[in-house]
């Protein structure tokens, strides 16, 4: 556990693919295109002002007071996410809200969608989680800062799989930023690796010269033919697909604080609930980040 959640970045600063804040390659969110994204939805105009921009990687996101309201818009180019992808997400969130889990409500626009595009990017408009954001500046992958946070994340991870039951729409299909379990399943590992390449030229380009089909053999494959009869026997459903601290909200800042809220399903998916609860295993225990540091690497 770790008692340091993070420091602010400063204005103009995110997180990186490694401990030291960087430079976005994308632009942030500017108040002349929320004021437009937020102009389709069914009230009344007004001054917007962006109050807090996220640092995420590959994120641009930000907090906008419109009037009375604070609002959570998110935008994606839509090779990252389309208005159908969102759909699915959106619906899952939904599903959930109904059945008790405090998800933010997303936010319908005039026409009833629950997703705005403009040119190649594409909006979503949520309400303010509720609870305090206290890993909003942690970096990607920082442990829980208490047992307690820890044991109140795993009993609000378990709360959402009995939710999410009853939702039977399919998996989504393998996309940019989003969860699956599809290699993990294949009758033919190393074939589905060399299918998802061939749809995405970035990762044939990283992949081609390395031998990650004898690493993959290696170091995977014993695992998944170990998990193989222990996963036909479970049922998939869909879950979060991104459980970490800074996707929750907190009920007050002490180290016994429950779960607020929940946000941030971008990568979810029907996989298996024992798949979500691995991610999240991995997303508070792995130090990734360390990669960078070669007196860290094993």
């Amino acid at each position: 556990m770790s008692g340091v959640i993070g420091m602010p970045a400063p204005a103009g600063l995110v997180h990186g693919m490694g401990k030291d804040l960087a430079e976005p390659d994308w632009s942030p969110l500017t108040t002349a295109e929320v004021h437009t994204v937020l102009a389709a939805y069914p009230w009344p105009g007004g001054d917007e002002m962006i109050t807090w921009r996220s640092p995420r990687p590959m994120s641009a996101a930000g907090l906008i007071r419109h009037g009375p309201a604070d609002l959570f818009v998110k935008r994606h180019h839509v090779r990252v996410r389309t208005l159908a992808q969102l759909a699915v997400e959106h619906a899952f969130i939904g599903h959930l809200r109904a059945r008790g889990i405090p998800a933010p409500a997303v936010l319908r626009a005039a026409d009833g969608a629950t997703a705005t595009q403009y040119g190649d990017f594409v909006y979503e408009v949520h309400e303010l989680a509720s609870g305090l954001d206290r890993y909003r500046d942690a970096l990607s992958w920082t442990p829980y800062a208490s047992l307690g946070h820890a044991r109140a994340a795993g009993a609000a991870l378990a709360r959402l799989h009995e939710a999410a039951e009853r939702f039977s729409l399919p998996a989504r299909a393998p996309a940019v930023l989003t969860g699956g379990c599809e290699i993990i399943v294949s009758n033919d590992p190393l074939a589905e690796v060399k299918w998802l390449a061939g749809c995405r030229p970035g990762l044939a380009g990283y992949l081609d010269g390395r031998p990650w089909p004898d690493d993959l053999t290696r170091h995977v494959l014993p695992a998944i033919r170990r998990a193989a009869p222990l996963l036909a026997g479970l049922p998939r459903q869909w879950g979060h697909g991104d459980w970490h601290p800074s996707n929750l909200t907190w009920s007050s800042a002490g180290p016994d604080a429950v779960v607020a809220g929940v946000f941030d399903f971008g990568l979810a998916n029907r996989t298996f609930a024992v798949h979500d609860l691995a991610t999240a295993l991995e997303r508070a225990t792995v130090s990734w980040l360390d990669l960078t540091d070669p007196g860290k690497r094993r």
